[in-house]
């Protein structure tokens, strides 16, 4: 079961480069809130285990509701839990549970197993301080892409809960897989090193328009200063 999922995680990272770019039913919208999402159930990444724990790709999710899937860092890297305040240094709330990529230059990926999603979404902060994009990505059950949206950031230390929140909600519940992304003021080089905190679910369709009231924002830009210092603490 692990070496297929395994390979499903590579599947969407070939078809965010192949994929990204084609149409999807339009039934998919963009959100930039908790409340807009509508969400029923969470992952609190405090399960991993104490603070600084590694995880290996895939590795199972339980979510508040017994929702059940995998989640890993797309590629194949570890992933690393963090809390907001100690081992990383941004605006998240105090106390934030995350999860971090490591600086892997990866995705962060889930993929329900007890059903597909109606939507998810998560605060999101570039480890860099500056500027940064988002984006999210939807995928059915057949890999193709559903739905994109991105929207721009700043990281700061503030420790204050301003991390922006981003995410993706469907009139369906057909959201089979699920990703994030981030690029930072350094583009490629250095981008996709971030974290996320709790991840919403919206598993009933609560909250959700019907077909065609909302519009898909997609592509938006990044502008802004070159980001000078890292906001996550050394550890050792």
């Amino acid at each position: 079961m692990f070496k297929h999922t395994s390979n499903t995680l590579l599947t969407i990272s070939a078809c965010l480069v192949i994929c990204s770019n084609g149409a999807w039913a339009g039934t998919v919208t963009g959100v930039t809130s908790a409340a807009a999402l509508g969400a029923d159930d969470f992952i609190d990444w405090g399960q991993i285990g104490p603070e600084g724990t590694t995880v290996t790709t895939p590795s199972v999710y339980l979510s508040n509701n017994g929702q059940v899937g995998l989640f890993g860092s797309v590629g194949g890297g570890d992933l690393m839990n963090l809390v907001q305040g100690s081992g990383w240094n941004g605006n998240f709330n105090p106390g934030d549970n995350l999860l971090w990529n490591q600086g892997n230059n990866e995705n962060i990926a889930i993929q329900p197993f007890t059903a597909p999603l109606y939507g998810f979404g998560a605060n999101i902060e570039a480890d860099f301080y500056g500027p940064f994009t988002a984006t999210v990505t939807a995928y059915d059950l057949s890999f193709n892409v559903i739905g994109i949206f991105s929207e721009n950031g700043d990281a700061n230390t503030n420790g204050d809960g301003s991390a922006i929140f981003i995410g993706l909600k469907d009139t369906k519940k057909e959201i089979a897989f699920a990703s994030f992304d981030v690029v930072d003021s350094y583009g490629n080089a250095f981008g996709e090193d971030f974290a996320i905190n709790t991840l919403l679910l919206n598993t009933t369709g609560q909250g959700i328009p019907e077909p065609g009231s909302v519009a898909m924002l997609v592509g938006m830009g990044l502008t802004g200063a070159s980001l000078l210092t890292r906001k996550r603490s050394s550890r050792k």
